[in-house]
């Protein structure tokens, strides 16, 4: 599992960096296999990588089930990325009408005394199927919060990070620069078709003055942050 933290990178980028108009993630374990397995050191947001992970589990011989992210431990605290943090709170649907049934709601918050937000909730007495996935990836893709976002992240777990504070590597103000970054922090070469793909999109940097950073701190490696 660390194995698989470190070396496969959490990101969005096709999403953006897309040859069609209308991007699809496929999550077929055919798809992901050429993705992210094949010599491309590419990566994927969450369905995606837990996928892939979960697959690969079964092939080993384990018995998985597509239940719980963390330990199902009511309000314990998981420090995220940097100083966001994470935890499972135990308690009824406020939308539901049955408020006796109780569910764990995965929260998040952006650092320690900022205001709890509800990611999603799931229960323990059902197991996700396949199709539950394919709709939560219809969702990601189409109305999270990537869909605006170029992102990518790899853990850099066992490496000698002495410095507390995150660290600004490389400042990019277009879309050559964003692309060299990805190459040079991540070993991503995107194809001519894939570059062109972000042309016209919400998402190209166009504007002047508009700049981003790639930082490193102790958790890891990220691009797209606003300088």
């Amino acid at each position: 599992m660390t194995a698989h933290l470190r070396y496969i990178p959490f990101e969005s980028l096709s999403l953006h960096y897309s040859p069609t108009p209308t991007p699809e993630i496929n999550i077929s374990l055919d798809a992901l296999f050429k993705k992210i397995i094949t010599p491309r050191n590419r990566g994927g947001y969450c369905i995606e990588n837990n996928t892939l992970f979960y697959a690969l589990l079964q092939i080993l011989g384990f018995t998985v089930g597509l239940i719980s992210p963390f330990p199902l431990v009511a309000e314990k605290i998981t420090q995220g990325i940097g100083p966001e943090q994470y935890r499972l709170h135990f308690a009824p649907l406020k939308q539901m009408q049955n408020q006796a049934l109780k569910y764990w709601i995965l929260q998040w918050r952006e650092s320690d005394g900022k205001e709890w937000e509800d990611l999603y909730a799931f229960s323990t007495e059902v197991e996700f199927s396949r199709e539950d996935y394919e709709v939560m990836n219809l969702a990601a893709s189409t109305m999270s919060v990537f869909v605006g976002l170029v992102c990518c992240f790899r853990n850099m777990l066992g490496d000698k990070i002495t410095d507390s504070e995150a660290e600004v590597v490389q400042v990019y103000k277009s879309e050559c620069e964003r692309a060299e970054a990805l190459e040079t922090w991540f070993g991503m070469v995107l194809t001519e078709k894939e570059r062109e793909g972000i042309r016209k999109r919400p998402t190209e940097i166009k504007k002047e003055g508009e700049s981003y950073c790639c930082i490193r701190g102790r958790t890891g490696v990220a691009v797209q942050f606003d300088e």
